[in-house]
């Protein structure tokens, strides 16, 4: 399985009590594609949340691209006719 991620870490701090996450994501040629991601929170229900609202955000800026897309390639299209 191929890495999707550069440096990977959690950790759980007790002074004070936290939960830390921190990522880096890669394409399938293994060069990162974000900056560092650092997540941080008291519960591991709110870091769980928080990594939802990451990959909801990502999908949708996906999504926003996908339809600049096919627009661009529909004003393409019309223009050779």
């Amino acid at each position: 399985m191929q890495e999707m991620f550069k440096d990977f870490s959690f950790r759980y701090d007790k002074q004070p009590e936290r939960f830390v996450l921190e990522y880096q994501c890669l394409d399938r040629f293994g060069h990162t594609v974000c900056n560092l991601t650092h997540l941080e929170s008291s519960s591991l229900e709110i870091l769980l949340r928080k990594m939802a609202e990451c990959h909801s955000q990502a999908a949708a800026a996906v999504e926003r691209l996908q339809y600049k897309l096919s627009q661009l390639e529909a004003k393409q299209e019309k223009q050779k006719q």
